[in-house]
């Protein structure tokens, strides 16, 4: 295997773990969000502000 095979096979394989990590926290989000969801006594509120927060977070 010659170098320029090599660093493309290392840059795949750092891609792919990134992929999975990805994966694993979105669910891990999704989860606890959907927890937090059911539990709260005022659900609309708490789904109002958990939108508001993300766009504050992700709109700059």
């Amino acid at each position: 295997m010659n170098i320029e095979m090599k660093i493309l096979y290392e840059e795949g394989e750092y891609t792919i773990s990134f992929a999975i990590i990805l994966v694993l926290c979105s669910g891990l989000t999704h989860a606890v969000w959907n927890m937090f969801t059911t539990t709260s006594k005022n659900k609309s509120v708490f789904l109002w502000f958990i939108h508001i927060t993300a766009i504050a977070l992700l709109l700059p």
